[in-house]
């Protein structure tokens, strides 16, 4: 069977990561090298011409002084002398007849006067390769003068040796690196990879390992460890609303299928026939209430109305909302009270859903809090905040159960004797998130504070 892994490895990621790494960092030492070479070749000919025009110069000094005769005398004395052996020098007249200098013959190479050349020269019976320029003499005499460049040139290899060195050392730290950069990259994805794998097979209680640094890596396995716990979240409520729908809707289908074999069976008559079925009527439409309230609340949790919202007045809401419930709360002797000192209060949102959670808050408020025979409704802004608030005078809710009664379902102690689905609550919290905010549960001393914070769209 084919070995895999090659092809595997050259297709991954983190390979062609790492050999992208290793080329850019190949790619920088060659530049870098190359700079260096150029600027050592240039420096060291720069030397070399200034050296050339040097000797020029002193020539030139003697030749306006003593003329001809004094110009050979001194190159004469120059290439005698062992100081001066890398100095090239060649005097010659109009004919090519050699007159002075330390070379054989004339270089046979075309020379200009234009610049300085190299090129190869034989001098004190050795061959080497020199640095040369020509100079015009009045009468067609030429001069050359210029400098032995073979140490130059030895140098200038092995610099171009050690550059070489460097450049393959270079290479080969870069391969390393990619190496271990990718093994780096591949361990943290790995990581990741396993974790994804084990909640793909229901493992939702594992999280990504996160560093202490702000890395990127760290940075990913932080937010996707959040999303982790608020998909366990979710998870779990699915399962308590599927727990609490199971017992909660248990009883009423019970009652309901109880009274309909009843009166399957004949044993009701006139006025218990019409009782029973009217009672029938009422559990279904609790029950499709309670169905209605759960299919709102997940269609808020997704956000679906994101997209109608407008600019609310919220003064006028709650007149709205408290005419709505007015009837209701006489008949259980409970007094609503609007206070509206804030006419110019407005919020970005869905009129229905703001209208529906603040009717929540009020019918909790006139069926839990109707001891204290007073419900007040409120709005106001502070930093930029607005609070709808229901505050009632009843036993209010404890503490420990705050936290709590947001979920679907969920009732308290002193709600179980209540009517209710234990739904109206959550439906509240979960129109405060959808417009950006929260609902708020504190304590009326006595009574029960219900605020839904939300973020001001005009000022106060």
């Amino acid at each position: 069977m084919p070995d895999l892994r090659l092809p595997a490895l050259l297709g991954s990621t983190g390979f062609r990561l790492a050999a992208v790494y290793a080329a850019l960092f190949a790619a920088s030492a060659l530049i870098v090298v190359g700079f260096i070479r150029i600027a050592t070749n240039e420096s060291l000919t720069r030397e070399l011409d200034a050296s050339i025009r040097a000797d020029v110069d002193s020539l030139s000094e003697r030749y306006r002084a003593e003329g001809m005769p004094g110009l050979i005398l001194l190159i004469r004395n120059r290439t005698q002398g062992e100081e001066r052996t890398g100095a090239v020098y060649a005097l010659a007249d109009p004919f090519g007849k050699m007159l002075a200098g330390n070379l054989r013959e004339w270089p046979a190479h075309g020379l200009a006067v234009d610049g300085a050349i190299e090129l190869p020269v034989e001098r004190a019976g050795r061959r080497s390769v020199a640095r040369v320029q020509l100079y015009s003499l009045p009468g067609g005499f030429r001069l050359l003068a210029g400098r032995d460049a073979e140490e130059r040139i030895e140098l200038r290899r092995s610099i171009n040796e050690i550059l070489l060195a460097g450049v393959a050392l270079t290479t080969v730290l870069a391969i390393a690196g990619g190496y271990l950069f990718r093994r780096m990259v591949l361990k943290r994805v790995e990581a990741i990879r396993r974790t994804a794998t084990s909640i793909v097979a229901g493992h939702l209680a594992i999280r990504l390992p996160a560093g202490r640094t702000d890395d990127e890596f760290d940075l990913l396995a932080r937010t996707l460890n959040e999303m982790l716990d608020k998909i366990e979240q979710l998870m779990d409520g699915v399962r308590d609303v599927a727990n609490a729908i199971a017992h909660d809707l248990r009883t009423p289908l019970t009652r309901v299928r109880a009274r309909i074999e009843e009166l399957s069976a004949g044993r009701l008559q006139g006025d218990e026939e019409s009782a029973a079925l009217e009672g029938v009527q009422a559990e279904i439409d609790e029950l499709l209430r309670t169905f209605s309230a759960l299919l709102r609340i997940a269609e808020v949790d997704a956000g679906a109305k994101r997209g109608t919202f407008a600019e609310i007045r919220v003064v006028p809401l709650l007149e709205d909302a408290a005419e709505l419930y007015r009837a209701v709360a006489e008949d259980q002797g409970v007094a609503l009270i609007l206070k509206n000192d804030k006419d110019d209060l407005t919020v970005m949102g869905d009129g229905q859903l703001m209208a529906q959670a603040i009717g929540n808050l009020i019918d909790n408020a006139i069926k839990y809090g109707r001891d204290g025979r007073e419900v007040v409704i409120s709005a106001s802004k502070q930093l930029g905040v607005v609070r709808l608030s229901v505050a009632d005078h009843g036993p209010g809710i404890p503490e420990s159960e705050r936290s709590r009664v947001t979920e679907r379902f969920y009732r308290g102690e002193q709600s179980r004797s209540r009517p209710g689905s234990g739904l109206g609550l959550s439906l509240a919290a979960a129109v405060a998130r959808l417009h950006s905010g929260h609902l708020e549960l504190a304590d009326n001393e006595p009574g029960l504070l219900a605020s839904i914070v939300l973020p001001g769209n005009a000022p106060a």
